[in-house]
């Protein structure tokens, strides 16, 4: 999850498609108030408007043209040991932003992240699922929409 985190906030959409597992099953999902708002699956292809890397690449994108710096801070994360090449993961997930005229940032939303890891045979750890369900309708949630 600190990988996540990191990738995102380092707007490093290349280093966030490698945290996931297996091409055109694994995915990010990201919710509002229960209702899926978007789904990106790994390697779906460029011509694809739900291909994880191109569209990540869009988000870093729009962070760095709006001078905006996302925080992810990740906590209570509790693991469940499916078997020993898979663990299910929760966690609570706070989001701050902060453009390059305010001396401090801003709560952009909370989130609970699921995920299900996996062990690959090079022995990383990677998503094979990873969901995040906003607290409430987020602004950079709704924004990812675009």
């Amino acid at each position: 999850m600190s990988r996540y985190a990191w990738t995102i906030d380092e707007k490093n959409a290349a280093a966030f498609a490698t945290l996931f597992a297996e091409p055109k099953s694994s995915y990010y999902e990201i919710c509002d108030a229960g209702s899926s708002v978007l789904e990106l699956t790994l390697d779906l292809g460029p011509e694809s408007a739900h291909d994880l890397l191109v569209q990540m690449k869009i988000i870093v994108k729009k962070l760095e043209t709006d001078k905006l710096q996302t925080r992810h801070l990740v906590t209570n994360t509790l693991f469940d040991v499916v078997d020993d090449k898979t663990v299910n993961t929760k966690s609570i997930v706070l989001v701050t932003m902060q453009d390059s005229h305010s001396s401090a940032p801003s709560l952009d939303y909370s989130a609970d992240a699921r995920a299900s890891v996996v062990k690959g045979d090079d022995g990383m750890w990677r998503f094979q699922s990873l969901t995040v369900h906003a607290d409430y309708d987020a602004g950079s949630v709704a924004a990812k929409k675009r």
